[in-house]
């Protein structure tokens, strides 16, 4: 099974929104076991789940009911590498957005995309690959205030859609939403996404280049095929690591022994993705502890055991700094 994936530059701005509210990001990011570093690096996925825990936990930190809002609408295309580019110089609204629906389902990333007409409008759907998606309501707005931020940069600053709607209940600060998306925002409804006008389909992009959005869709392409041999790298790995994970030590050199590669042919594979060993094992056993708390079944001195902790009150502090709560508030 392929993980289910999202572009690291989708949280890039996540630092610079948490520093201008006097946050540490390295700390929130180590919270949910990210590094900082690479954020902005086109070419590096996050799994959709440690995105969510981080959107979550900043959200819950920095006292921001619609922290995805914030994230979605501080990122312009250029920050989004060559996707955010083909976006930019696509000739009309409907173009760029049937670039995006073909491109989501061809990375199989976290989300799907659908754009469809009814009657004298468009709906753009959006749905999270998964279910219970930790931070999914943050997911989703951040997806959708980058898409209008994206409209009204290219088009018109004062662009509205007729209407979003959203399958969360929007308890907390409401007024926020309404005033970004600038028309009625529907919350408890049957689907994620946005309606607008044919109008608003058709309308012509400031920035138009046809050409040059054939050479960028070619060369995504191509990293679309790089991305899923990093993706494949890790699965591989990840495996092999979490059948170890009583392993209190756990060092590449036992990885690299049980998948059949010297230490040093591992670590080179693992340098040339970005991926870093020690940021890999604690995923592990990060995503391990919360299944197995989940589960019910086991104490939680023997679901620190089986995620390689020597004592309960280590794997405790752990997993307080990933979650925000005990192992015992959790399960």
């Amino acid at each position: 099974m392929k993980s289910r994936l999202i572009s690291a530059t989708f949280v890039q701005s996540i630092p610079e929104i948490c520093t201008a509210r006097g946050y540490n990001p390295a700390k929130l990011f180590d919270a949910v076991g990210l590094s900082i570093r690479g954020m902005s690096d086109p070419s590096a996925c996050l799994k959709v789940d440690d995105c969510g825990h981080l959107l979550q936990l900043c959200a819950k930190e920095l006292e921001e009911p619609h922290f995805g809002l914030l994230v979605g609408s501080a990122l312009s295309p250029q920050m989004l590498g060559a996707f955010g580019l083909r976006l930019h110089y696509s000739q009309t609204i409907g173009d760029g957005l049937a670039f995006l629906e073909q491109h989501f389902r061809r990375v199989q990333q976290a989300a799907d995309i659908t754009l469809k007409q009814t009657g004298r409008t468009y709906i753009l759907e959006i749905s999270l690959l998964g279910d219970q998606i930790p931070g999914a309501p943050h997911l989703i707005e951040t997806l959708l205030s980058m898409l209008v931020s994206w409209i009204r940069r290219c088009y018109r600053s004062s662009w509205e859609p007729i209407k979003v709607s959203l399958r969360s209940q929007c308890r907390e600060k409401s007024a926020d939403l309404k005033n970004y998306f600038g028309c009625p925002v529907i919350s408890n409804s049957s689907f994620n996404g946005m309606e607008f006008t044919t109008e608003s389909y058709n309308a012509r992009l400031l920035h138009s280049d046809p050409a040059l959005c054939s050479v960028l869709e070619h060369y995504l392409e191509h990293q679309v095929d790089l991305s899923q041999q990093i993706a494949d790298l890790k699965i591989i790995v990840a495996d092999a690591i979490s059948g170890k994970l009583e392993d209190q030590t756990l060092r590449i050199n036992t990885i690299a022994k049980e998948l059949g590669f010297s230490p040093r042919t591992l670590q080179r594979r693992l340098d040339q993705e970005n991926i870093k060993f020690s940021h890999l094992v604690r995923s592990v056993r990060h995503d391990t502890a919360r299944r197995l708390l989940r589960l019910g079944t086991f104490a939680v001195s023997e679901v620190a055991f089986r995620t390689g902790y020597s004592d309960v009150s280590a794997f405790s502090r752990a997993f307080q700094r990933w979650e925000g709560v005990s192992p015992s508030q959790f399960r």
